[in-house]
């Protein structure tokens, strides 16, 4: 990022995108204004990829005057959390374009990023392939051996339901490494404190996922994977909030925060809305389903838990309530049994 009075220094300039760009060594340009009528102020801004002059992205801000700071604050907030999707998007989109042979290790991990929005097992391990290569190209890379680390926690504790292991050992081994190479990138304590909560281990699990927020206000993931560990330590009401903030903060946020946003609405009490927020989801599976059995059944829906209880042994028919609820990382016992007891209520099998 180029400091302000760099910019500042060629306002009104007669100057193409290329030209700004090659003058500020800049790969993109941040451009907008801001035009208040009455009591309303009007802000625009639009991101341009200064080696193509193309626009990337542009947004309007329509707020009230109220409270400018908390406007301001708002406005720049959201914008940052924008931007850096749309930054990552390009850098994506050029690393595609490159031969697998002429791959460096940065351009691995983009490609690892774009595979791991896929989800799904064979997009974790396509993601998994690109990571453990960007980690031999760059033993050093710190963001490698996070993104590493979370694809093995996908495939051994998301995928697998284990909450212990080899697996889970060497994820935990490679997260802390990367906080130990770069302990400012929050998304290297956000993968940290996802592992730690697998393996149990709440208090370092707390930590790591507010240092990431802390690093990080404007992380929408930060916010999101905050709210997945709070969640699961008993502070539900906290999630949700944090949910929301971070759909805030990341209007074109992935599918999967419906999916942490219904769980915080759900262990939070509030089942008729987490309803709502699960059905959002696109591609939901036997544990959305459950999710959605024992949110009727606690609203005394037979008939629709019923419904869903028949999806998940569709999906899944050797599906046991207990089992399936053991491997969640609950801190709170009162928390698991709570939720064990809404899915035997459905008619799922103990």
């Amino acid at each position: 990022m180029i400091a302000r009075n760099s910019s500042f220094a060629l306002r009104g300039e007669p100057a193409d995108a290329a030209e700004i760009g090659r003058r500020l060594g800049a790969g993109f340009l941040l451009e907008g204004s801001v035009r208040r009528v009455g009591e309303r102020v009007r802000i625009t801004a639009q991101l341009i990829d200064a080696a193509t002059g193309a626009r990337l992205w542009a947004e309007r801000y329509d707020r009230t005057l109220e409270d400018v700071f908390a406007v301001q604050d708002e406005v720049a907030a959201t914008i940052a959390a924008t931007l850096a999707g749309r930054v990552q998007a390009v850098g994506i989109e050029q690393a595609r374009r490159k031969p697998t042979a002429d791959l460096a290790a940065y351009d691995c991990v983009l490609r690892g990023m774009e595979h791991l929005a896929g989800y799904g097992e064979e997009a974790n391990a396509r993601a998994r392939a690109m990571f453990e290569r960007a980690v031999g190209l760059d033993p050093g890379y710190a963001l490698a051996k996070a993104f590493l680390a979370l694809t093995i926690y996908v495939e051994e504790f998301i995928g697998r339901g284990r909450a212990e292991g080899p697996g889970l050992e060497r994820a935990l081994a490679l997260a802390n490494e990367a906080v130990a190479l770069d302990g400012e990138d929050s998304r290297c304590h956000r993968v940290l404190a996802q592992v730690l909560l697998a393996l149990r281990r709440f208090g370092p699990a707390d930590h790591h996922s507010e240092r990431a927020r802390a690093l990080n206000p404007n992380d929408a993931h930060a916010a999101a994977d905050r709210a997945y560990v709070l969640l699961y330590l008993g502070r539900p009401g906290e999630a949700v909030a944090l949910m929301h903030q971070a759909a805030r903060l990341n209007p074109l946020h992935p599918l999967w925060y419906w999916t942490m946003l219904a769980r915080a609405l759900h262990f939070s009490g509030e089942h008729e809305e987490a309803i709502g927020a699960y059905e959002r989801y696109p591609t939901p599976g036997a544990p959305t389903f459950a999710y959605l059995a024992a949110c009727h059944a606690r609203l005394d829906r037979a008939g629709e838990a019923r419904h869903f209880v028949a999806k998940v042994l569709a999906a899944r028919p050797d599906f046991s309530s207990s089992a399936w609820v053991a491997a969640l990382p609950f801190r709170r016992e009162e928390d698991r049994g709570r939720l064990l007891e809404e899915l035997r209520a459905a008619g799922l099998p103990a």
